[in-house]
């Protein structure tokens, strides 16, 4: 796989590539990367209450236990149907557990991975970026255009519009 531009992730997690295994989010903006983490793990079957379909395992026991990774992401459900494993954000290095990973994946599991500000030389973000089976997703805070758009189209879900110069004003910061 290639890089994904911070403009394209909401686009390429609409319609991820086939084959695709893993999702590794990280970036500055923790609340984002806690986001769409959560909005995939979730939203990749059928029942998020259901631990059976939705396992959630920390990154320190991930870290380690190399192999756990492997382990849950690998299992079958009972009655069948999708699987998630949602990884969350550790500050240990998860790229060997991810490796493992990836070297096996295949089935009907989703693994989401939340990790912190990796720097373009990190194992892990360099791990996914290359891996055919996973994708490395930038998560940055909204900005200029960005949060123009975030800002219509959060007027528009509730039925609301707003006028192309209000939208553009900047609020001034009144002090006492």
């Amino acid at each position: 796989m290639t890089a994904v531009k911070a403009a394209d992730v909401d686009r390429v997690l609409k319609a991820p590539p086939a084959g695709t295994n893993l999702l590794l989010f990280y970036g500055p903006d923790t609340g984002l990367v806690f986001e769409r983490a959560r909005g995939a793990a979730t939203g990749a079957v059928v029942d998020p209450d259901d631990p059976f379909q939705l396992i959630r395992l920390d990154g320190d026991a991930v870290a380690d236990e190399p192999g756990k990774l492997v382990e849950e992401a690998s299992t079958y459900g009972l009655f069948g149907g999708r699987r998630a494993v949602w990884v969350r954000a550790t500050t240990r290095n998860l790229a060997s557990a991810v490796a493992a990973y990836l070297d096996v994946a295949g089935g009907d599991t989703l693994v989401v991975v939340e990790a912190g500000n990796l720097p373009r030389t990190a194992p892990l973000r360099q791990l996914c970026e290359k891996a055919r089976n996973a994708l490395a997703l930038p998560c940055f805070g909204d900005e200029g255009r960005d949060l123009a758009a975030i800002v219509t189209d959060e007027l528009r879900s509730h039925g609301l519009a707003i006028a192309a110069d209000a939208r553009s004003a900047r609020l001034l910061e009144l002090k006492p």
